[in-house]
């Protein structure tokens, strides 16, 4: 069975999941933009300079750090607790007022005591330092957002990685946000479409000279992204799109297709349990690197989606072993059982290489 992470925004199963529900007025009032990084970056010329740090978690990508820096903002590093919650003893000794801190949820694991402990830790904060700005990406759970209640300054979203839309990012405020965007620009929008297309051109063909030129597309959509300083509106039909998704529905089925990744790799999975379907299913291996091309050549793509700056790495020992042996297995909405139980197979054998 030859299997590869789907793209093409018309797809069946994708369209399955399109319906109106009264949660996706959660995206009435945020600032919609092609990517999280363009929303972050917007928060950043906001904030700046004004607000001269912001304290990062250890375990993070570039793409949320280069939006601050570019600006003016300098980043801190953080380390997390192996319960991936932030190490509050670091950050106390450290904060001051002015300082900015992002935080996030890992694959839904976040608990609510974990929730209550650390709304309780910043409320403290902000009595001491007024100017204290919070931010909670909810990117890893989205679903689980939908149903919270709001606590912190500002809540993050990277919603393209959670359905096939060619682009899309959301902010929202706890105070009403103004959004600010610069002229629109479809270059990043059409580049990540095209490389879409020839995606689902390849999945039926097989060609390789197809694959180059789609992986090629979708390296340069995420170059021209990371070195661009301006921010981009959401194009209309991801707008429309987002409006229209079932998450509920979506809810479903990857906590269904996790549950099934779950029970065929325990023994490697990051998860203690299923509580809500994941973004990805993380499980750690061996060796990465020899994990990662094994599955690829099987037609399986595994991100590493938290390539650490050395710095990072040296600050929190916990969270360097999570990024050096980690890689994220897709449960995506639009796989089967039978597809995931192949899935689980694969990555059986690639975590004992």
């Amino acid at each position: 069975m030859h299997i590869e992470f789907g793209s093409d925004i018309d797809t069946r199963a994708n369209r399955e999941i399109m319906r109106e529900t009264g949660e996706n007025r959660l995206w009435d009032g945020a600032c919609l933009f092609r990517s999280g990084r363009d929303a972050l970056r917007m928060l950043a010329k906001k904030l700046s300079p004004v607000h001269t740090r912001v304290f990062v978690p250890a375990l993070s990508c570039m793409s949320m750090i280069y939006p601050f820096e570019q600006n003016g903002i300098k980043a801190v590093y953080y380390p997390l607790t192996r319960n991936f919650t932030a190490d509050y003893g670091f950050l106390d000794g450290r904060l001051t007022d002015g300082d900015i801190v992002l935080y996030m949820d890992y694959f839904g694991i976040a608990t609510e005591r974990s929730h209550e402990d650390r709304k309780n830790y910043f409320t403290d904060k902000k009595r001491q330092l007024r100017n204290l700005v919070t931010i909670d990406d909810r990117t890893h759970s989205l679903r689980q957002a939908m149903d919270a209640g709001f606590s912190a300054d500002y809540m993050l979203f990277s919603v393209r990685k959670w359905a096939s839309l060619p682009d899309g990012g959301a902010l929202l405020g706890k105070k009403p946000l103004v959004p600010v965007f610069d002229a629109y620009d479809g270059v990043y929008r059409d580049t990540k479409k095209r490389a879409m297309d020839l995606k689902s051109d390849y999945l039926r063909s097989g060609k390789e000279r197809t694959k180059r030129e789609f992986i090629r597309l979708f390296q340069e959509a995420e170059e021209g992204l990371g070195t661009d300083n301006r921010m981009i509106g959401m194009s209309e039909e991801s707008v429309r799109l987002l409006k229209k998704i079932d998450w509920g529905k979506v809810e479903t089925r990857r906590k269904s297709n996790a549950e099934i990744l779950f029970e065929m790799l325990r023994e490697y999975a990051l998860l203690p349990e299923v509580k809500e379907g994941p973004l990805f299913f993380p499980v750690t291996v061996r060796n990465q690197k020899t994990a990662q091309q094994y599955l690829a050549q099987n037609g399986i793509y595994c991100p590493v989606i938290w390539p650490q700056k050395e710095i990072a790495r040296d600050m929190c020992a916990f969270c360097g072993n999570i990024a050096a042996h980690m890689l994220a297995v897709p449960c995506d909405q639009r796989y089967c059982a039978q597809e995931m139980e192949y899935i689980g197979g694969q990555v059986l054998i690639a975590a004992r290489l």
